[in-house]
């Protein structure tokens, strides 16, 4: 879901730091984890993110990522990133702030066509004045592993789902939240269309131009654009569940893997806490 970011000034994921809460091992990238009949595939370095989502050996999403910009267009590196079976965490560092990605990836029974992503995003102002932010999540879903027939719609007062089904019925349901709030904008298209329009210009803005139903290559995006206080944070949750035919089926539970990245993020914090008393 997240990524360098294209045309952009605020670039995506970094380091992965588990700070011994459970056994992990540094990789090179992209970084693949699995759980029951699916597995998630990310290049953090990239300017594409996550490559693929599969589902009992379908691809179901062919890009997803976070766009970015911040009051002073500053940049981020990825230093680290480190996975374990199906938890990945990343923290990209810049001057004045951080960011950390977690992803819980949930599957299902191999066969019953049903996984969850739970995906957190942390934005750390370390400086000593406020930044305004624009973050966009972006999504480009190929539901049954078929570009161009599948049906998108938005919903949500205001707007912060989007469903998107194939011919069969199967589907995705994404709902997003940034600071316990819903998105601020949003965009659909078709063809890449949303894609292009956030590589076109670092200062563009989503539109509100639909909620659908849109027919086609869909993709689309949310964007939220707060303050982060000095010392402050801010924080995006996404999650998506694909099923079959519409059907909800039990998934899992991802409690486990919720509470270490918890963990995970208070970790993250004391040791950057650590660093600047020594600096």
């Amino acid at each position: 879901m997240f990524s360098t970011l294209r045309g952009r000034s605020l670039s995506a994921l970094a380091t992965l730091l588990v700070a011994g809460l459970f056994t992990a091992t540094a990789h090179a990238t992209p970084v693949t984890i699995t759980s029951g009949d699916s597995s998630l595939t990310y290049d953090p370095a990239s300017e594409h993110g996550q490559l693929s989502w599969d589902v009992d050996g379908v691809n179901q999403e062919s890009e997803a990522w976070l766009w970015g910009t911040n009051t002073d267009n500053a940049q981020a590196q990825v230093t680290n990133v480190f996975s374990t079976a199906n938890l990945m965490s990343a923290t990209f560092t810049g001057d004045g702030f951080n960011m950390v990605l977690g992803i819980t990836l949930t599957g299902a029974t191999p066969g019953s066509g049903t996984a969850a992503v739970n995906e957190t995003f942390t934005f750390n102002n370390t400086s000593d004045a406020s930044m305004n932010l624009e973050l966009v999540d972006y999504e480009h879903f190929i539901i049954g592993g078929t570009a161009g027939n599948n049906t998108l719609t938005l919903s949500g007062s205001p707007v912060n789902t989007a469903t998107q089904t194939d011919p069969l019925g199967d589907s995705v349901n994404v709902t997003a939240t940034g600071g316990a709030s819903a998105p601020d904008e949003f965009q659909i298209g078709t063809g890449g269309s949303v894609l292009s329009a956030l590589s076109s210009s670092s200062t563009y803005f989503l539109n509100d131009n639909s909620t659908g139903p849109l027919f086609g290559d869909d993709d689309f995006a949310f964007e939220w654009n707060p303050t982060v206080a000095a010392g402050g944070s801010f924080q995006i949750s996404v999650n998506k569940l694909i099923q079959p035919g519409g059907q909800a089926v039990p998934l899992p539970s991802a409690a486990y893997g919720a509470s270490l990245l918890l963990g995970l993020l208070a970790a993250v914090r004391i040791t950057q806490k650590g660093l600047r008393a020594l600096a």
